[in-house]
């Protein structure tokens, strides 16, 4: 009878002790979270996800410590504008230092690969041109991942929209059908409850912010067309673009003035080794353009020892040249109303 009295006090005391380490953990992370509300700066968030490190390295089964410091790392990276590149990938690496724990401490995590996303994006951002072919597909698979876990993720559903949306603004797409979206989302935010008031719940603010900014660009663009339809109408150039090498990289477009200065500059995918592009809001007068096809994405066109050319290129009026480049007044055309073009590339 004393053994039995004597093994129910220690497990009473066991039990004690853990329920009293879980409530300090939770009120530790609870106020540390408050951090959020003051953080501006990056030097703000380094020094609140060392706080958050300092948990994990206490709660070495829990994941939400983690997820902060990766989160929090995430965020400074896009608050420290001034920094270089390398400095932006260094915040980068701690975070993702902390999201490969998450997945192999919690690999069912919808959270987890929602905030993995985040993380490819901050990464793309850097240097959109350079890193779009690598970082986009990786994000969208992390999203994808995040919601077949959890179909009613909001934060996954905001990075897809808000990846979705960039991609668009990017290649100068109408963005209004990604605005609707949003809209959308805001409505269904409140049916979404997190698992515990430590969960993420970040998201709802950057939503709101999409909305805005769509309703203000509606009205900029409303006051723009209706001054440029009394005063100096705009048109289009439709680019498409034929017998690519593959479907590898991205077309890399130009479209230059009669001064041959360059106006505008895009980048289309290419699919069954075409690529058709839309550009607008270009007055009345006389272009040309010229493109090639960065298959290996390192931003140039590639050209053996002797100049010629490796990848594929071309230019408007399929203007071609005697032993290089055509003359720029053989690539140069009116644009007296909406156009669309049938480049071929060589």
């Amino acid at each position: 009878m004393k053994t039995l009295l004597i093994n129910l006090v220690f497990v009473l005391s066991i039990s004690f002790s853990a329920q009293a380490q879980s409530e300090m953990y939770q009120q530790k992370m609870a106020e540390t979270m408050k951090g959020y509300a003051t953080a501006q700066k990056a030097e703000d968030y380094i020094e609140l996800a060392g706080q958050f490190e300092r948990i994990a390295n206490v709660e070495e089964k829990e994941w939400l410590p983690l997820y902060y410091h990766a989160h929090c790392y995430i965020l400074a990276s896009f608050t420290d504008k001034e920094a270089e590149e390398s400095a932006k990938d260094g915040y980068l690496d701690v975070a993702e230092g902390s999201i490969n724990k998450m997945i192999e401490l919690v690999p069912e995590e919808s959270e987890v690969y929602a905030l993995q996303s985040f993380l490819y994006t901050g990464r793309l951002v850097i240097n959109p041109m350079q890193r779009a072919a690598q970082y986009s597909p990786l994000g969208s698979q992390a999203i994808e991942k995040s919601l077949q876990l959890n179909p009613k993720n909001p934060r996954a559903k905001y990075l897809r929209l808000s990846n979705e949306m960039g991609t668009a603004q990017f290649f100068g797409q109408d963005i209004q059908p990604y605005c609707d979206q949003a809209s959308q989302l805001l409505a269904e935010w409140g049916d979404y409850v997190p698992a515990s008031p430590l969960h993420p719940d970040w998201g709802k603010g950057q939503v709101e912010s999409i909305i805005s900014d769509c309703e203000k660009n509606t009205q900029e663009q409303q006051a723009e067309s209706d001054s440029t339809q009394i005063n100096n109408p705009t048109y289009s150039i439709t680019m498409s673009i034929e017998k690519l090498p593959s479907d590898q990289g991205m077309v890399m477009i130009e479209i230059l003035d009669k001064e041959e200065k360059t106006i505008k500059s895009l980048m289309s995918p290419v699919k069954d080794q075409k690529a058709t592009i839309t550009a607008g809001e270009f007055t009345e007068g006389t272009y040309s353009i010229r493109f090639y096809h960065d298959e290996n994405g390192n931003q140039k066109m590639d050209s053996d020892k002797y100049g010629r050319p490796l990848e594929g290129y071309g230019y408007s009026n399929n203007a071609k040249g005697f032993m290089g480049p055509p003359e720029f007044e053989k690539t140069l055309f009116e644009l007296k109303e909406d156009l669309t073009l049938s480049l071929i590339s060589r």
